[in-house]
């Protein structure tokens, strides 16, 4: 199994960050910050990009967030990622599955 771990830094200052694994021909997304005095910059979609071209022979991509988090899903949806499942974790806690076929 491969795990990268990418930061965005700012004179030296860590602003952003996403890690991915990729597991029999799936990368699984996880765990895309992006501090929120840097946010609506492009930096979230910067890091994505370069995570998905870390591993190109990745046949899916696959993430999940909070079904409340409006601004991550339409990220998602700005560069490609299709919600194929939502899904109640606990009481008042609702994810969505996202996916990007390569």
């Amino acid at each position: 199994m491969t795990i990268l771990n990418l930061k965005f830094t700012i004179e030296g200052k860590i602003i952003g960050s996403v890690r991915g694994h990729e597991k029999n021909g799936v990368c699984y997304v996880e765990r895309l910050m992006v501090h929120p005095d840097a946010q609506k910059r492009g930096i979230g979609k910067q890091l994505m990009m370069e995570l998905e071209k870390y591993f190109p022979t990745c046949a899916r991509f696959d993430l999940y967030t909070g079904s409340l988090s409006f601004g991550n899903i339409r990220l998602y949806k700005s560069i490609g990622y299709k919600s194929f499942k939502i899904e109640m974790i606990r009481e008042n806690i609702e994810f969505v599955f996202m996916e990007k076929i390569n």
